[in-house]
């Protein structure tokens, strides 16, 4: 019987700032993790922090530089603890008893002795592992995103969508909830965020572009009905948040088309 991955699992599984909760191929494994995330704060909570701590994992390996002569001190540690049982052992041959003394010869010293360095040893990385989880899940507050940012970073993510490169679906695509139209191309952008799913959305006749945006942040948007963004370049620009996901809708402002046509503010029926 195949058991199913845990919520824990299915978080881990998920890339910081990717779009791998956006991904149909993702849908029926992350499926649990969707539920979660969209119920359950204490889920959301999870999925923060230990994002979080991948991003700080991330940056350390990315950003970090080496200090001169660590390869030569790390090769000289393993070195050392390599000469420490070599020499155990060379005593203890040694000192091995005669053929007649073995009968009645008992080693617990060096029994007790092997068993306290594998007990310190295990001691000291311990509490290196402890250091290491409380470093990381330790962090400043971080400050809230406010309007006018949120503003920002969407001007520059509209601005990196090329509605005519997108890909043509090869067969239907399924809108969030709230979302009227059809898919007619989609593609993925990189941001400070990660990637962003970009998709252009068609209904009589009237296009407008979808962002998708797999976050933990909090931004200062609630669910539908979308909140208006100010943003510069002749484009209206609602947005809303729900499920661990930021989405951004954006028509041109000179158009026919109305950001009520495509996310109506009223459920329909």
């Amino acid at each position: 019987m195949d058991q199913r991955p845990t919520i824990r699992e299915q978080i881990d599984a998920c890339r910081p700032d990717s779009d791998d909760l956006l991904l149909p191929e993702h849908a029926a494994d992350l499926a649990e993790l969707h539920g979660s995330l969209r119920e359950s704060p204490e889920a959301r909570g999870d999925c923060e922090r230990i994002q979080r701590n991948d991003r700080i994992i991330r940056s350390a390996m990315q950003d970090v530089s080496l200090p001169a002569g660590l390869e030569a001190k790390l090769l000289a540690a393993v070195q050392a603890a390599q000469a420490v049982p070599l020499a155990g052992l060379e005593r203890a041959i040694q000192e091995e008893p005669s053929a007649e003394d073995k009968s009645v010869t008992s080693i617990p010293v060096k029994g007790n002795r092997r068993l306290f360095i594998k007990v310190a040893g295990g001691a000291v990385a311990a509490s290196l592992l402890v250091g290491v989880i409380a470093y990381l899940n330790w962090s400043p507050n971080e400050q809230p995103i406010t309007k006018d940012e949120l503003a920002t970073q969407v001007e520059q993510w509209l601005r990196a969508v090329d509605v005519r490169a997108m890909a043509k679906p090869t067969k239907p695509t399924g809108l969030p909830t709230g979302v009227l139209g059809t898919v007619a191309g989609s593609s993925s952008i990189s941001s400070s965020q990660g990637k962003i799913t970009a998709y252009s959305v068609k209904l009589r006749g009237s296009s407008a572009t979808l962002l998708m945006v797999a976050t933990t942040k909090a931004y200062p948007v609630g669910s539908l009905p979308f909140t208006k963004i100010g943003v510069s370049g002749g484009l209206q620009v609602g947005a809303w948040q729900k499920g661990g996901v930021l989405y951004v809708i954006a028509v041109p402002e000179k158009a026919d088309a109305h950001l009520d046509q495509f996310a109506p503010q009223q459920p329909i029926g």
